[in-house]
């Protein structure tokens, strides 16, 4: 009689433990989805009404507030930095020994910034008023393929399983033996 080795004793009760669970979680899974069901049946109206309160407070207050907030910010800091820039190409122009003169400015960089905070802005109002299906965008139709049973005691992974499935095995094929001749014509 052959002595069970430390891994096949391990396979074996973990194998016994699978078939002592198997049964409670079934138990389990049937007493908790009634609860769960009512849970969410409960549940649902009350975070849909708290979500609308919040986007509808959002939007409405604090979104005005921000926007009002940026265009005064913006207002106030105008005279400084146009007096900033215009010294600053002065002293830049005295230096170098040339006659300061007025430039065209480019509004590039502040058209680009307010293009930013516009746009951050609209993301954000599209997503307080739900822009898409909020509710079930977290949801997937996946369903994965049931894995390949059988009694393969090996331990070997899917891929092997489904080999050894086979009902009969696969003439053997070597290179003077081949399974398939093809013969090529060099026209």
């Amino acid at each position: 009689m052959m002595r069970k080795t430390r891994t096949q004793n391990l396979r074996d009760q973990a194998q016994d433990l699978a078939d002592n669970l198997a049964p409670r979680l079934a138990d389990a899974r049937e007493q908790l989805a009634p609860r769960i069901a009512d849970a969410r049946e409960q549940l649902g109206p009350v975070v849909a009404d708290a979500r609308d309160k919040a986007r509808d407070k959002i939007v409405n207050e604090y979104l005005p507030l921000a926007q009002v907030a940026v265009a005064e910010m913006r207002e106030n800091a105008s005279p400084v930095t146009d007096e900033a820039k215009r010294r600053g190409v002065a002293a830049a122009a005295a230096l170098k020994g040339e006659d300061p003169k007025p430039r065209h400015r480019s509004h590039k960089l502040r058209n680009l910034a307010l293009l930013g905070v516009l746009g951050a802005a609209a993301v954000a109002l599209k997503k307080l008023r739900g822009g898409a299906d909020a509710t079930t965008s977290w949801q997937s139709s996946y369903a994965p393929p049931a894995a390949p049973t059988g009694d393969d005691r090996a331990g070997s992974a899917p891929d092997e399983a489904i080999a050894d499935s086979a009902e009969a095995p696969h003439p053997v094929t070597m290179p003077d033996d081949p399974a398939e001749v093809i013969k090529i014509d060099r026209d």
